[in-house]
């Protein structure tokens, strides 16, 4: 099963970002969303520049701990 680009933007997804001030903060930041399209991009040179910042290690780890829920959920939905 593929998933469609969108179909992993849930609401629920939606309201863990939201229900943190601090992710709302920085994702109307550009620093954070420039470090965002670096991580993707290249995503070695990224942790490389920002690896020894506690705000953005901060800022990811809350991230990805939200994004890697959602990815498990998905993963055994689509595996089911």
């Amino acid at each position: 099963m593929c998933l469609c680009q969108t179909e992993w933007l849930t609401d629920d997804l939606l309201k863990q970002i939201q229900s943190s001030d601090n992710l709302c903060q920085r994702l109307r930041d550009p620093t954070f969303m420039q470090a965002i399209a670096e991580f993707q991009s290249s995503p070695q040179a990224a942790v490389q520049k920002y690896g020894n910042n506690p705000t953005m290690q901060a800022f990811f780890q809350e991230l990805w701990g939200i994004l890697g829920l959602i990815r498990l959920v998905l993963s055994v939905s689509v595996c089911v």
